[in-house]
């Protein structure tokens, strides 16, 4: 019997433990929800008082412009004579004129005066958002700015300057191993050695460099007539050799 008693009170103590559990969550969300609610509310009214405050201000300066443009200091009503004095003498358009029309209808009426400072106020406006407007079309539309190619430089390969000047000291020199070696050559000793200084040596010879040595090859086996000539051998104006040419010539 008490088994039996224990199984059906199972079920009931399953269920008033769901109960339980269900209404500890139901407390919980509507707590959660409740600040929620009381904080977005709280945001609310700190923004309407924020704007309100705004509205304050704005009126406030407003009033305080109003009331600063219609008051006219007593200093100013004293010089606005002798402003006038001075544009009468000065015909030419600068900005005191303006200012002394602008006192004399401040005298005349003082509403002119909210007008002219309601206008600048529009003016300042309207300048200010024409500077937003340009700021913005500056920014929407920033200037492309292309990369710069880099073209190869050519590069043209130097001349070289090639310059000749005539050494008379080496073809003196010449002229000696010439005659030095004549007696080696049974036909100048017979007939005469015959030298001279010509440019046609280049013709019947090949440059070499000087020594006594080449010259007596050339005398020994030639004939009895004999050209010589030396030259200095320049590339851009630097000395590189001095060209010898003997050459025994019909």
């Amino acid at each position: 019997m008490k088994e039996t008693i224990l199984k059906n009170k199972i079920p009931i103590i399953i269920i008033t433990i769901a109960f339980i559990i269900f209404l500890t969550v139901l407390i919980i969300y509507i707590k959660t929800n409740t600040v929620k609610n009381s904080s977005s509310e709280l945001n609310s009214l700190t923004k309407l008082e924020d704007i309100s405050s705004l509205n304050n201000t704005t009126e406030n300066n407003n009033s305080e412009v109003t009331s600063s443009a219609q008051e006219i200091p007593e200093e100013v009503k004293e010089e606005l004579p002798i402003q006038e004095e001075i544009s009468t003498q000065n015909n030419t358009e600068d900005t005191k004129p303006n200012k002394v029309t602008k006192t004399t209808e401040n005298n005349k009426s003082s509403t002119p005066v909210t007008q002219s400072s309601s206008s600048s106020n529009a003016h300042s406006t309207q300048s200010s958002t024409n500077k937003e407007t340009t700021a913005s079309t500056s920014t929407a539309n920033p200037t492309e700015t292309k990369p710069v190619e880099n073209k190869p430089t050519e590069t043209r390969p130097v001349e070289n300057k090639i310059t000749y000047t005539e050494n008379t000291t080496y073809e003196n020199k010449l002229v000696s191993a010439v005659k030095k070696y004549a007696q080696y050559n049974d036909l100048c000793v017979e007939y005469g050695c015959n030298v001279s200084i010509s440019k046609n040596a280049m013709n019947y010879s090949t440059q070499f460099t000087y020594s006594e040595n080449n010259v007596k090859g050339i005398v020994i086996n030639g004939g009895t007539k004999y050209n010589v000539y030396a030259r200095d051998y320049f590339v851009n104006g630097v000395y590189q050799w001095t060209e010898c040419y003997c050459a025994s010539v019909p």
